[in-house]
């Protein structure tokens, strides 16, 4: 919360990315509400934990076929986004920007580029740029196969 606040006192444009797992999954309307009363942010992203667990029985990467506790079921994931978006139609919408739904609309509007790569024919937009520099062309696959390089 700190750093968020210096954000704020600074003017700096920023997204909150909350992770939606088995532990937040059941509370969309108390995420929702600690983000906006609390935060004070009107921009926020909602991303679903879905670790896999590879054959050795580790989480790491893009391997495996099955999925950690921590990770959200489908429906509950879904759960959350149509409450947060029945709140979002009701009071938000020109007041807080939800990103799935942004996408959404800009691509129900034909849009090129949502800026979401799961609205978007292609995946590869949505740049990510790792603490040590690290480049990747999404910020779904920050893994060592599609490292792009690095800045410095």
């Amino acid at each position: 919360m700190r750093g968020l606040r210096l954000l704020q006192k600074h003017g700096v444009e920023y997204n909150i990315r909350t992770i939606v797992n088995r532990v937040n999954d059941d509370h969309p309307l108390g995420v929702h509400r600690f983000l906006h009363d609390e935060a004070g942010t009107d921009r926020m992203q909602f991303i679903p934990v879905v670790e896999r667990i590879n054959a050795d029985g580790l989480t790491l990467y893009q391997e495996g076929g099955a999925v950690s506790e921590r990770s959200v079921l489908p429906e509950q994931f879904g759960r959350f986004l149509s409450v947060i978006f029945d709140e979002w139609v009701r009071h938000d919408v020109g007041r807080i920007y939800v990103q799935t739904f942004e996408a959404a609309l800009s691509n129900w509007l034909g849009r090129a580029n949502s800026g979401m790569c799961v609205f978007n024919e292609t995946c590869g937009t949505g740049l990510a740029i790792e603490h040590n520099g690290d480049l990747y062309s999404c910020d779904h696959f920050v893994e060592p196969a599609y490292l792009l390089g690095n800045i410095r």
